[in-house]
């Protein structure tokens, strides 16, 4: 009794990073809009299809702005 497994600190480091990565995307979604206002960024040569996406690289991942449409992407994409 009283003592915490292997198994059981797997677990809460994964529900932490999943609760982690749910922030870094709000954050992303929350902060966008600002930073395309920035002249920093007015001063970037974009292709029509710039994308900011967050997630793993070459896995799954979120876009989270589109240049295409100049939107903000909601959670569903």
């Amino acid at each position: 009794m009283n003592k915490i497994i292997e198994p059981d600190v797997e677990r809460f480091v994964l529900q932490a990073a999943e609760q982690f990565h749910a922030y870094i995307v709000k954050l992303a979604k929350d902060a966008i809009p600002l930073a395309i206002q920035t002249p920093e960024f007015r001063a970037l040569r974009c292709e029509d299809d710039l994308e900011v996406r967050i997630g793993e690289y070459k896995g799954i991942s979120e876009a989270v702005y589109s240049a295409a449409y100049g939107i903000l992407h909601d959670s569903t994409g």
